[in-house]
């Protein structure tokens, strides 16, 4: 759930303090029960002031809408028990005063649509950013990807929208 691990991997070369990314990658898998009892342990023992979260957003984002109905249907229900696990951690961060930061592609239906969508019972702000305009390129080209973020506080410099001028 960590999307290319780029935060971490950010962090660690600024040197910042931070806890290693959790994704099928380096053996973790959110939707098993024993995973997500060690995950919250640590979000409540070691004190995470800011959670960050890039769930899967391929059933989710604007693509999915021309999948067929029943598979759309089933591989969102394959995603359910881990995104209601971060339901769950991002409402922790929530009740002990921390933050929680969840990233999906724009107007991806996640946040309406699965159980991301009890987090709006809570104050929340919206964020969108175009990578492109922060440089984020891939084999020597722009990525024409619109992020959407959702998260417990105000994103002063998260908002950055494409001016163009660019491929």
């Amino acid at each position: 759930c960590s999307g290319s691990s780029m935060l971490s991997t950010t962090l660690k070369d600024r040197d910042v303090a931070h806890l290693p990314p959790i994704d099928y990658r380096y053996g973790w898998n959110i939707a098993k029960d024993e995973h997500q009892i060690e995950l919250l342990d640590s979000l409540l023992t070691v004190g995470v002031q800011m959670l960050f979260t890039s769930p899967n957003c391929a059933p989710w984002g604007n693509n999915s809408r021309s999948t067929p109905e029943e598979e759309c249907k089933r591989r969102r229900e394959e995603e359910t028990p881990t995104l209601l696990f971060i339901a769950v951690a991002c409402f922790f961060q929530i009740l002990l005063n921390r933050k929680y930061m969840v990233e999906n592609s724009a107007y991806s239906d996640i946040f309406a649509k699965s159980p991301l969508k009890w987090l709006r019972r809570a104050a929340y702000h919206l964020a969108l950013l175009d990578q492109c305009a922060c440089g984020g390129m891939l084999e020597g080209q722009y990525i024409r990807k619109r992020s959407h973020f959702q998260g417990s506080h105000q994103f002063h410099h998260v908002p950055v929208l494409c001016r163009g001028g660019h491929k």
